[in-house]
């Protein structure tokens, strides 16, 4: 596994989760505004929750797709690397 390929995964997968997180937060916003009112009850009634929702969504998700990502690539290096230490070994 190169570098480049690492860090295309964990970009991707932030991709992803912050496209999925917007969605969510898009549906959040539009079929439960009173679950973001209920999150911030100081904001003011002209503030449009379904904002709020989505760039809540959308950085979460991208947060939550970075830890994704890098999980992916340790159980990928972690593969590898016993890959790499039981072929060794067999060859000896």
């Amino acid at each position: 596994m190169t570098a480049a390929k690492a860090i295309v995964t964990v970009a991707g997968c932030a991709l992803i989760g912050t496209i999925i997180g917007g969605m969510v937060g898009y549906l959040l916003g539009t079929y439960a505004p009173d679950f973001i009112a209920a999150l911030f009850p100081r904001s003011r009634p002209e503030s449009s929750y379904v904002q709020i929702a989505v760039g809540l969504g959308t950085v979460n998700g991208g947060f939550i797709g970075v830890g994704v990502g890098v999980v992916i690539m340790a159980i990928l290096a972690w593969h590898q690397s016993r890959m790499k230490f039981f072929s060794n070994q067999h060859n000896s």
